[in-house]
């Protein structure tokens, strides 16, 4: 017959790491997930880490090509995240990577320009059309084109924890074609991080 204890036969702090037998809570043991509260600090394990601490991080990730020949600031398809802050205080770190391209086929010059948006507010101040700009001198030349990897970071307060969208835009400078992501192979990202305040 096999005797089984209940939890309420121990006293509090009655079993301690040196009751329990080496290697006898396996991985198989702790299989699924355990509530916060079971950890060793509980309910304040999040709250208990240092300022600086990162508490989660997020990613999106694309190869879908995004055009535009508008100077208006427009969505990046697939270029989109949802994220919503563990604390109020603490500071979200948005870092975009993008496949760049401008391109103009009627002159020597091309640009265009991309920013973040943080629920529905831009990171920083919108950048100028031409903040991605290349321009040829000499002969007949008629047509402008460069490919560029580009990184921008912004940081902003979490002032809440409710869920946000976090976004890139981008538009063109002076009918420019502008893309993210001109073919499959190029891959562009916004990878989120919270940091503890």
């Amino acid at each position: 017959m096999t005797t089984k204890l209940r939890a309420a036969s121990f006293q509090d702090g009655a079993v301690t790491a040196t009751k329990i037998a080496a290697e006898a809570v396996t991985n198989a043991k702790l299989a699924g997930s355990i509530a916060t509260a079971k950890l060793v600090q509980g309910s304040s394990f999040l709250t208990s880490m240092p300022a600086g601490s990162i508490i989660q991080i997020q990613h999106v990730k694309t190869n879908t090509k995004t055009t535009t020949t508008s100077s208006t600031m427009g969505d990046v398809t697939n270029l989109t995240l949802s994220f919503t802050p563990n604390f109020a205080s603490s500071t979200l770190k948005i870092t975009a990577y993008v496949a760049f391209k401008n391109q103009r086929t009627s002159a020597n010059y091309a640009g265009g320009s991309y920013h973040i948006v943080h629920d529905g507010t831009h990171v920083d101040a919108t950048p100028a059309e031409y903040e991605h700009f290349n321009q040829f001198h000499g002969g007949s030349v008629t047509e402008a084109n460069n490919y560029s990897r580009s990184a921008k970071v912004g940081f902003v307060a979490a002032s809440n924890t409710n869920a946000r969208t976090i976004k890139v835009q981008i538009r063109s400078y002076s009918s420019s074609s502008v893309s993210i992501n001109w073919a499959s192979s190029f891959y562009s990202f916004i990878v989120v991080e919270e940091i503890k305040g």
